[in-house]
């Protein structure tokens, strides 16, 4: 947990993040509230992230492309997108594109 936390651009991935991490890292939905994400603004504080680090985890390339303005709105710097490919017998069954976020503002992304 060392002063970073998981950002995604899913409800679904944000869950499955948080559940299946070891420690259940906390992870933030970065996208707006829709049906399913709607109980994050029960426990959502990002002023309790401020200063830290971020790591954005999406599933496909376009949408991973489609949250950087945003990012850099309230992370002072942001990297490059990083593909992850996960494979079975050497075989790609999920690709993952992450970007690296540094020294988060604590403010709360307003999305539309």
């Amino acid at each position: 947990r060392g002063g970073v936390f998981v950002i995604t651009d899913q409800y679904g991935l944000s869950s499955n993040v948080a559940f299946y991490t070891p420690g259940q890292i906390r992870t933030q939905l970065w996208q707006a509230r829709r049906t399913c994400g709607e109980n994050y603004r029960f426990w959502d504080k990002f002023s309790d992230f401020r200063d830290m680090d971020a790591i954005l985890v999406s599933k496909t390339l376009p949408r991973a492309e489609s949250r950087l303005e945003k990012l850099r709105q309230h992370f002072a710097n942001i990297g490059e997108i990083e593909a992850i490919s996960i494979k079975k017998d050497g075989v790609e069954v999920r690709k993952f594109h992450l970007i690296r976020c540094r020294i988060f503002d604590g403010q709360q992304p307003q999305f539309r």
